[in-house]
């Protein structure tokens, strides 16, 4: 028997196995309900609840270190001229939409720079294409 985030795992207990529990977030994030998510794994949907609560707590305790982190990663990749990060964070919290899909989009790196979504007239319609310098 092995505790994950105070919720003992023995199979049989009426308490979720840690792949049942992964299985639980995955579900609710893609918007399953709590007896739709029981019904699949034939568990209670108390089970579920309270298994979703534990997953919360989890997340909510670690919120802090994972804005540190985010900042760290903010700064670090500005350094080098990748403002990634920054633009994710705005839209994590609305400040600014979501870049539209199926627009251009160009990244580069010291060795490797990709164009995405742009096409120049009279040529075929662009093919994804690696050009990662090999190494020899």
């Amino acid at each position: 028997m092995a505790t994950d985030g105070g919720v003992v795992t023995r199979k049989g207990s009426g308490h979720l196995q840690e792949a049942e529990g992964a299985a639980v977030v995955a579900l609710l994030r893609r918007q399953l309900t709590v007896p739709e998510i029981a019904e699949v794994l034939g568990r209670s949907p108390e089970t579920i609840r309270r298994v979703s609560a534990v997953a919360r707590g989890l997340l909510e305790a670690s919120a802090v270190e994972a804005v540190e982190g985010w900042r760290r990663a903010i700064a670090v990749a500005g350094e080098k001229g990748n403002h990634g990060p920054s633009r994710d964070l705005l839209v994590a919290i609305g400040t600014i939409e979501a870049p539209k899909t199926g627009g251009v989009h160009v990244s580069a790196s010291a060795t490797v720079v990709t164009v995405q979504g742009f096409k120049l007239p009279g040529l075929p319609e662009p093919v994804e294409k690696d050009v990662t310098p090999r190494q020899t």
